[in-house]
């Protein structure tokens, strides 16, 4: 009894460890439609064969909200986007002609990126909202 606990526990641990947490999934996004990403959860198109992932903030030199700035700084973040099978990894900014990209007949546009940057408190990466758009061409 005590060795088929013991094998039935290391299969269930073995089970929890091996799943890839930056694939969990969330309901579907309709084309067309902004929708909000959170990093490591996957966006499973409702109506094409399209999944994304918010991967990370590469950079964020917005200005803080409680700063003067010359500059008003962009923020950069890398999506993993599935498409018919193909996989593409791609950077979008919030500045500039790099907030939208076409890639497999679909055009990817970033939104807004949150939150807002400050002076005293930095943000960590699990903390990072964006919002996209999804577009057939």
């Amino acid at each position: 009894m005590k060795t088929s606990f013991s094998l039935f526990a290391l299969v269930l641990l073995t089970s929890a460890f091996s799943c890839d947490e930056s694939r969990i999934k969330i309901d579907p996004f309709d084309l067309g439609a902004p929708f909000l990403l959170r990093p490591g959860f996957q966006y499973d198109c409702s109506e094409c064969d399209v999944s994304v992932s918010f991967t990370k903030v590469i950079s964020d030199s917005r200005c803080p909200s409680d700063a003067i700035c010359v500059w008003a700084g962009m923020a950069v973040v890398e999506l993993s986007v599935e498409i018919e099978g193909a996989s593409h990894t791609i950077l979008l900014a919030t500045a500039g002609e790099n907030n939208r990209i076409a890639l497999g007949g679909y055009l990817f546009s970033l939104g807004e990126v949150s939150p807002y940057p400050t002076l005293q408190n930095p943000i960590a990466q699990k903390d990072y909202r964006i919002t996209l758009t999804v577009t057939r061409l």
